[in-house]
């Protein structure tokens, strides 16, 4: 799921940040720098300042399909062992019982359906994701 920094997701997040309920603001702030320490880059990488020559680079993109940020490595995309899918679903468990927003708890739904699913897409980099999430939580 977050071997790719899934624009469209991201951008989605990036809009809760301005929403009213404080709750949803603060899973959306989290979620997102969860992803981008995850992925192994920072702010800096993802927010170039605009040139000139990146200002008509921005309008002949837009014409353009986007596609999500590629950040994987083979590392990224091995099978989990059993040990490590057990360890996913109790973060996900431990995560869900603690006093986050109702959008984490069906993220963390979501990760236990990918994981359970046999064509599920759930990576050694979802369980990267999910141990520094809730050490941060958990902090």
């Amino acid at each position: 799921m977050l071997a790719n920094l899934d624009r469209k997701k991201f951008i989605e997040l990036l809009n809760n940040l301005g929403d009213d309920d404080k709750e949803k603001v603060l899973a959306a702030a989290q979620n997102l720098h969860a992803q981008v320490v995850v992925a192994g880059i920072s702010w800096e990488d993802l927010l170039v300042p605009e040139t000139e020559e990146n200002k008509s680079d921005a309008t002949n993109e837009a014409d353009e399909e986007q596609t999500p940020l590629s950040t994987e490595s083979d590392s990224d995309i091995k099978e989990l062992s059993e040990e490590e899918i057990q360890e996913a679903l109790l973060l996900i468990k431990k995560i869900s019982e603690l006093n986050v927003s109702s959008e984490t708890i069906k993220d963390m739904e979501d990760y236990k359906i990918e994981i359970e699913d046999e064509d599920g897409i759930f990576e050694s980099m979802d369980l990267q994701y999910l141990r520094s999430f809730y050490k941060r939580l958990t902090s």
